[in-house]
């Protein structure tokens, strides 16, 4: 007597490797600025093809630009920014300074982080 038996199997494998691209890519991700720029130079010697853009560069920071200065490196426009940003925090609780004290022999730190709002809370709450 013959018998006879059917069945199907499905098997998913992850494989995970490094293509010459995402090698290159992160080698260029590690870069120093020097180093990068020192690469592109190296880049544009060996590829007439390749044609570096001049354009304005912010003096400050470097960035590129359309006038003098950036609109982040702008004297008073950070210095506002941040003084506004920090005008907007809700003042603190002299409780979250608290140190631990050692006349206090029933003083458990776990109960700050217990007690710790959750981070999700945090951001519902800012406005």
């Amino acid at each position: 007597m013959q018998t006879m038996t059917t069945g199907m199997e499905q098997a998913a494998e992850f494989h995970q490797g490094f293509s010459p691209l995402l090698m290159q890519a992160n080698h260029i991700l590690s870069l120093s600025q020097t180093e990068l720029e020192a690469t592109i130079l190296d880049a544009l010697d060996e590829n007439p093809a390749l044609e570096l853009e001049d354009c304005q560069v912010c003096p400050v920071c470097g960035r590129r630009t359309t006038g003098e200065t950036c609109q982040s490196c702008r004297p008073g426009t950070a210095d506002t920014t941040v003084a506004s940003r920090a005008d907007d925090l809700p003042p603190r609780s002299d409780a979250e300074y608290r140190p631990a004290s050692s006349a206090d022999p029933d003083f458990d730190p776990m109960t700050f982080i217990a007690s710790a709002m959750d981070v999700r809370d945090q951001i519902l709450e800012a406005p």
